[in-house]
């Protein structure tokens, strides 16, 4: 299979095509413009979910903190309050007092809690409490009673408070840390210390109590205490702490964490959300892509198949591309188009400078071989011009011997010229003056013709051979002469530019048709009956290999005009020297 016709049979959407690149690659660029989309989104939305729970939860431990901080300081105000009652002189007697028992019942259900309420007499023992087997107890030597309280209710503005590890078998309290709040008793009458009314309480319950369903999260701690509960370990969680003051406790520091899993478990449908849409906008997209990239690609394919055909034997491509094909395309076919029609006009000059060549050898031999004859011709006619009388009928046939003997003696030494060109011997020549001569010498065939031959000849100097140029001079009028009908006028004009010396002539004659004006430069072509086809040949091997241009427009009915430009002599050194 032939390369075209290999391409051509190939899909356009193969990943090594154009078509297929492109499409290859604008499906590359969606997915990973939907995939970097949506990244930027869930992260956008993780941090915003992040810094939500992360607020959401201070507030929540500091709202804590202050319920916690709360609940202890009403206990302490409670306790602080009790001892100015009346019935909290009960402790001077040394005895089981019911009616402050009862009393210390109604400062416990005060509180939503695990508390005990004791009026403990100035020895350390529990003369009453809100719970019967309190009562009698001992509480002098354990971390429940220190008369060193005395000193620090003196020093406060509320009771005494303090949290401590329960002792063993502390009744009622099955929590390993509790809440000791306790004021001192003094007689009215003389200030002496009758004892002390202490307040204990489940640490635990108060905590409860002010987290409520916080609390699995929610851990104090004070300076040598575990307060409550601990973050999990191991576990990436978001944390919030609160120092706060509770005042009689002192410093304490309440903690708050959250598991990060929780916090980011309503991004998750989000994320397959996000995903679902960019998998819908890939889909939506990909197909109109595809079929863009292959009608944008389409007339590039097509053209490249097109130059792919053009072959050595010049067959004929027009290159078409429709007029929605992009910009980029259609001045790829133009370009093309150029490029053919360049091979194409090589392909014909080296053809006609094959056929030129064969016809210089063939024109060779055949001027050497009629030469000979002509010439004995030519004498013959003239022997017989002199013997026969002028009036002789015969006379004319003589003259039309001589006239065509004239005629293939001109067209013999054509040949020659054109089979065997002479190379140019440049110098600096005058193109004016070699006008002017030209000029003279057609004169007479020019009024004999009927035609007016005028000139304009500005100074004009050119690097050409003299003879040459004044060969070209005389071909280009000659053709003009056989092409004007009398009455009309030939102009001959010289100038020159910067770059090049000019010579125009222009004639008022019967003009060439449009077909014939790139033919006229061809060997052997004429449209005159006597004429031999080769002189604006020979006008035109002369021109370019002086390294010159010859042009002509012309117009039916109005004339021709032909321009010759030759360089100039400054040119024509520097190109020497280069």
């Amino acid at each position: 299979m032939t390369p075209v016709a290999h391409a051509r049979s190939r899909p356009w959407f193969i990943p090594d095509s154009l078509p297929g690149r492109l499409g290859t690659l604008l499906v590359a660029l969606t997915v990973l413009a939907a995939g970097a989309a949506t990244w930027i989104e869930v992260a956008r939305d993780r941090n915003l979910a992040i810094d939500r729970a992360r607020a959401e939860l201070q507030a929540q431990v500091d709202l804590v903190a202050e319920r916690l901080k709360g609940a202890v300081e009403a206990r302490a105000r409670a306790v602080s309050l009790w001892p100015g009652l009346q019935v909290a002189q009960d402790l001077a007697i040394d005895d089981l007092d019911l009616r402050l028992s009862q009393s210390l019942t109604q400062l416990v259900e005060a509180f939503d809690g695990v508390d005990v309420a004791l009026g403990v007499d100035a020895a350390g023992v529990a003369l009453s409490s809100s719970e019967f087997e309190w009562v009698g107890r001992a509480l002098t030597g354990t971390p429940l009673w220190d008369g060193r309280q005395a000193l620090q209710a003196e020093t406060s503005p509320l009771a005494a408070a303090r949290l401590l590890a329960a002792p063993q078998g502390t009744p009622a309290f099955p929590d390993s840390v509790l809440l000791v709040v306790s004021a001192p008793v003094r007689a009215a009458a003389d200030g002496s210390l009758l004892g002390w009314i202490v307040l204990v309480s489940s640490w635990s319950q108060v905590v409860r109590g002010a987290a409520g369903p916080l609390l699995p999260r929610f851990s104090m701690h004070g300076p040598d205490l575990r307060a409550w509960g601990e973050a999990p370990e191991g576990v990436d969680a978001l944390v919030a702490e609160r120092e706060l003051f509770i005042d009689p406790l002192g410093g304490l520091t309440a903690t708050l964490t959250r598991p990060l899993s929780t916090v980011l478990a309503p991004l998750r449908s989000t994320v397959l959300r996000l995903l679902a849409l960019a998998g819908v906008i890939v889909l939506a997209l990909v197909p109109p892509m595809l079929l863009l990239t292959r009608a944008t690609t389409r007339e590039l394919r097509g053209l490249s198949l097109e130059a792919a055909d053009l072959d050595a034997v010049g067959r004929s491509h027009t290159l078409k591309v429709s007029e929605g094909a992009p910009a980029e395309v259609r001045v790829l076919a133009e370009a093309l188009r150029d490029m053919v029609d360049r091979l194409n006009a090589s392909r014909q000059a080296l053809a006609r400078q094959e056929s030129l060549a064969a016809v210089g050898m063939l024109a060779a031999g055949l001027a050497h071989e009629i030469r000979t004859p002509l010439a004995v011709l030519q004498g013959s006619a003239d022997l017989l011009d002199r013997k026969i009388a002028a009036d002789a009928p015969e006379r004319e046939l003589v003259v039309f011997i001589q006239e065509e003997v004239g005629r293939l003696a001109r067209l013999v030494e054509d040949l020659l010229v054109f089979a065997r060109p002479r190379t140019p011997e440049c110098a600096a020549v005058r193109l004016d003056r070699i006008a002017e001569r030209a000029a003279s010498a057609m004169d007479a065939t020019a009024r004999d013709a009927g035609i007016d031959l005028r000139t304009s000849l500005a100074p004009a100097v050119a690097w050409a051979d003299e003879g040459q140029a004044y060969q070209v001079l005389l071909n280009v009028l000659a053709n003009a002469i056989h092409a004007t009908p009398a009455g009309r006028a030939i102009q001959v004009r010289t100038h020159e530019d910067a770059e090049r010396a000019w010579i125009e002539i222009e004639d008022q004659g019967t003009g060439i048709r449009p077909e014939d004006l790139e033919r006229i430069w061809e060997p052997l072509f004429t449209t005159r009956r006597a004429g031999t086809g080769l002189g604006l040949a020979i006008v035109k091997r002369i021109v370019d290999d002086h390294g010159g241009a010859v042009t002509v427009e012309s117009r039916l009915g109005e004339g021709s005009c032909f321009r010759i430009a030759l360089p100039r002599p400054e040119e024509s050194l520097r190109e020497l020297e280069a």
